[in-house]
């Protein structure tokens, strides 16, 4: 490029910036391009770690260290679900309802309303915690009781980042058994890293499709 050129460009970019525009381009955003984490749940006396992709409706859960089927992806677009499993390189359909299974009771989608979850809940019972730091994000915590007249429902506290567009990165849940004992369950994620590539939630090139066999009818 002539020193001419480069002058020029120059200029573009002071002019485009000094108008509030990214003349490279916007900063991937996690409402709008997803997030990749590695997620972990604890409920007492079982703990477990997991990488996890989400892309607007779409997610992708991967097992660590691998094996047969390690990998369930969900798409929202066509509620297609199919599970891979790279040591083979097989796919098969899946059930896309294990979506709801994948990280029970977190939500996974950004810009978390503390209204609308009132609203989803059927109550007013909520109050705003102390901000907090988890996993280097500064967090709002949101609290909601659990219904007195439902037994097993439990208090939820939600830390949202708004760094990252209001994504709930740790939930808390404690509820009462039926002995009235105390029952803990966490969700989180870690190293959450902005941006989920399309490609993730497609069936890679290569891999053939392994026929699920038929439920024998009862």
């Amino acid at each position: 490029m002539s020193r001419p050129d480069l002058l020029a460009l120059l200029v573009l970019s002071t002019t485009l910036v000094s108008c509030g525009a990214n003349p490279f381009g916007a900063p991937p955003r996690v409402k709008s391009d997803g997030f990749q984490a590695s997620a972990f749940v604890d409920d007492g006396s079982v703990q477990v770690t997991f990488e996890l992709a989400v892309r607007g409706k779409s997610l992708r859960r991967e097992e660590l260290g691998g094996g047969p089927w390690s990998i369930l992806v969900v798409r929202g677009e066509d509620q297609r679900a199919f599970e891979l499993d790279t040591a083979t390189k097989s796919w098969r359909d899946a059930d896309p309802l294990l979506a709801a299974t994948v990280l029970t009771g977190h939500p996974l989608s950004p810009g978390f309303s503390e209204v609308e979850e009132a609203k989803q809940r059927g109550t007013d019972k909520y109050s705003k915690e102390s901000d907090s730091i988890f996993a280097g994000n500064r967090c709002v915590r949101w609290l909601y009781e659990n219904d007195p007249s439902a037994p097993g429902t439990a208090t939820t506290t939600y830390w949202v980042s708004p760094a990252l567009d209001n994504l709930v990165v740790r939930c808390d849940h404690v509820s009462r058994d039926e002995r009235g004992g105390t029952l803990r369950r966490s969700t989180e994620l870690r190293a959450v890293r902005v941006g989920a590539p399309p490609e993730l939630f497609e069936i890679p090139k290569g891999f053939q499709k392994v026929e699920v066999p038929a439920k024998p009818a009862r």
